[in-house]
């Protein structure tokens, strides 16, 4: 099924705040001085201009470019029959095998790890040293979630969301004070780019990558964005996702409610539900949902 936003509902979300997220594509329509059909060049030296996103608000005037280091994928399926949760989609996660959580979320680094042009790395699959190819490869190699047999064709199954910048603390040398600021790539904001993805395919068991991950899991989201009781902290238990990633669901939850409304396909109605009371408590005491970016992204989204 697509689900593509009308041109009523993308007026809504940018007067609301939103921003149009455009990035680079096979054949790039979103530049008006490219005719659509025509192959984009891909820009393979430097390789860092293609982990670019151009935000484009409702004042065309101030449209932004962000420097795109990680992308956050989350995952909405079901297990095999038999499993904890039944029939009831939930967010595919992973045992952290790095001992920092409980569990993990898909999603990655952008990074240039292939030999060969663009056009030769998307002929074989997904490239990624794009943001949305990242995303495609590191769902799949962390946590198996595969849309197609051709990676390319994974691209439209993962829904842009948002930006979260990511922040670093320095020393204000006029008063010695620590304050909080945007971390810069040149002159460009760094953040992590946040997708939404539905699989109708049933999850059987699968070990992930040993240093990474462990075995995958279903779990409700309002399991996963609980708040640790009093005595599991004494205990030194570990939080259920990491800070950056209970933030992400977090966010998934609120901005896809926003942004599908009444056309949200059945799966993301039953997580919501689920997830939507914690997703405002993690909010409401969440600093790093103070530099989060709502956005939309042109072209449909397949679920």
């Amino acid at each position: 099924m697509l689900i593509e936003l009308s041109a009523a509902t993308r007026k809504r979300l940018l007067q609301d705040g939103y921003s149009l997220a455009k990035e680079f594509t096979p054949v790039d329509d979103l530049l008006e001085h490219v005719n659509i059909g025509v192959p984009h060049i891909w820009p393979d030296d430097p390789p860092e201009q293609k982990n670019r996103i151009i935000l484009v608000p409702l004042d065309t005037r101030q449209v932004e470019e962000w420097f795109i280091t990680s992308t956050r994928a989350i995952t909405i399926a079901r297990e095999l029959p038999g499993g904890n949760m039944v029939d009831r989609y939930g967010i595919v996660c992973a045992e952290d095998d790095r001992g920092r959580s409980q569990f993990v979320l898909g999603g990655g680094k952008v990074q240039p790890d292939f030999d060969g042009t663009s056009a030769d790395r998307l002929l074989h699959g997904e490239d990624r040293e794009l943001v949305r190819g990242a995303v495609v490869a590191e769902n799949r190699e962390e946590l198996n979630i595969t849309f197609s047999a051709e990676d390319r064709g994974s691209y439209k199954s993962y829904f842009m969301f948002g930006i979260r910048g990511i922040t670093d603390r320095i020393t204000d040398p006029a008063t010695g004070r620590f304050e909080t600021v945007l971390k810069k790539e040149g002159k460009l904001s760094v953040g992590d780019a946040c997708f939404l993805a539905i699989s109708h395919e049933r999850l059987a068991n699968f070990e992930g990558q040993r240093g990474e991950t462990r075995a995958r899991h279903v779990k409700p989201a309002s399991e996963l964005l609980r708040e640790l009781s009093r005595e599991e902290r004494m205990r030194n238990v570990k939080p259920m996702l990491p800070y950056a990633q209970a933030t992400a669901l977090a966010l998934a939850i609120e901005t896809a409610k926003e942004i599908f409304g009444n056309d949200m396909p059945p799966a993301l109605v039953e997580v919501i539900l689920d997830g939507e009371e914690a997703a405002k408590r993690v909010l409401q005491r969440n600093s790093y949902a103070r530099y989060f970016i709502k956005v939309i992204q042109e072209g449909p989204w397949e679920v």
